[in-house]
């Protein structure tokens, strides 16, 4: 069991197809708060304020442009996904509990995907990448040590 000083991290399987459909809906409702957040500022909105969601999903793996002005379900460009292809995603509670929103429609991916609890929370995660991947040497002395 994950410690509670973090989110646990679950894991899911998708296409590269579902998972850029996924990225449009996201977009599409990243949009759609942007707007309500516009209104809520202006004293036009006061019922749906707490939809905003303040940036679009980051990703790792991947990368993705958005396209304001093209129509709807086509403002997403992705570079790096095969369409066919089966991923392996992690993802955070957070974005998987707001995968269905009960009060504003489908969430973040649009879909619930069947997911699969990890014993690693997303602090875990951020700790063994940064060990691995990070530019960054520890100072000498070695003045924070794990016990």
């Amino acid at each position: 069991m994950a410690p509670a000083d973090g989110s646990t991290i679950y894991t899911f399987q998708a296409t590269g197809a579902e998972l850029r459909a996924g990225m449009e809906h996201a977009v599409e409702r990243y949009l759609r708060s942007l707007s309500n957040l516009e209104e809520r500022l202006r004293g036009e909105l006061n019922a749906r304020w707490w939809m905003a969601t303040r940036r679009p999903l980051a990703v790792s793996g991947f990368s993705y442009a958005i396209n304001r002005s093209r129509p709807e379900g086509e403002r997403v460009e992705v570079s790096g996904l095969d369409p066919q292809k089966l991923y392996r995603v992690a993802a955070t509670e957070r974005v998987l509990s707001q995968s269905v929103d009960g009060n504003g429609g489908l969430g973040y991916l649009g879909w619930l995907p069947k997911i699969q609890p990890t014993a690693m929370n997303e602090i875990d995660a951020q700790v063994k990448y940064f060990r691995i991947h990070s530019p960054a040497s520890p100072i000498p002395g070695e003045r924070i040590t794990e016990y």
